[in-house]
């Protein structure tokens, strides 16, 4: 009995600091690489707490190198977009302002029923409000409303003319998003350049930078505060 007890709290020790490290989304919304090891790790800490004729380091070894494995996915998928979208997934846009994309819901395996359940928990019941809905890869949804239902402070800044579009993510974790650049017709050349007015030399030292319709671009750094900045709209349409 004693050896069952000691096993156990040894066990319940090591699963507790194993997930602390793994971080929060451990905890939260978790992608699914991150909830295979969760559930791997549960399985792996009852076999050897329950059976006493199991070698404990049996349980342990297999968790400690499950975490191991887990750190080392998650080095390459911040590194290698591609290789990210691979494993996890990317976000899917189901409604847009031409309305619900079928053709994604199915790819997702979801219907109007499950599309229109997700948007009541998030507090969404009107579909002709919102301009943009995104699955994330999490499997919660988020949502961009149309102009006109904001809050007041967003609608007084702008006019009836105004359109929302979602801000582009043009740099992630150093990577240069080339497609969503494509998109708005930027170059590449012309990012660096703008960066390099910032005093921003590297771009591996940019957590994220994003641009929206308004020309208004977000810089957010890894080791200086986050900085935003206008550029002239006609530098979009060059």
């Amino acid at each position: 009995m004693l050896t069952i007890l000691l096993r156990t709290v040894i066990i319940y020790v090591l699963v507790l600091f194993v997930l602390r490290y793994l971080g929060k989304k451990q905890l939260g919304e978790m992608q699914p690489i991150e909830l295979v090891v969760t559930l791997i790790i549960a399985d792996l800490a009852c076999n050897p707490m329950a059976d006493t004729s199991i070698p404990f380091l049996y349980g342990i070894i297999p968790i400690l190198v499950l975490v191991v494995m887990h750190q080392a996915l998650n080095f390459f998928i911040t590194k290698f977009i591609p290789f990210r979208t691979l494993v996890i997934g990317k976000p899917a846009v189901v409604i847009t302002p031409d309305g619900i994309d079928y053709k994604i819901l199915k790819k997702l395996d979801m219907n109007a029923f499950d599309l229109l359940e997700s948007l009541r928990q998030e507090g969404y019941f009107d579909l002709s409000e919102i301009q943009y809905a995104i699955f994330e890869t999490t499997g919660k949804i988020s949502v961009l409303l149309k102009n006109e239902f904001m809050p007041a402070s967003k609608a007084d800044v702008c006019n009836e003319l105004c359109e929302t579009k979602i801000p582009l993510t043009v740099i992630i974790e150093g990577k240069i998003i080339a497609k969503n650049l494509e998109k708005i017709n930027f170059s590449q050349e012309k990012l660096i350049d703008l960066l390099f007015k910032q005093n921003i030399k590297k771009i591996k030292d940019l957590t994220v930078v994003t641009l929206n319709s308004d020309g208004d671009m977000y810089i957010q750094s890894k080791y200086a505060k986050s900085v935003t900045l206008n550029i002239n709209k006609e530098i979009l349409t060059q």
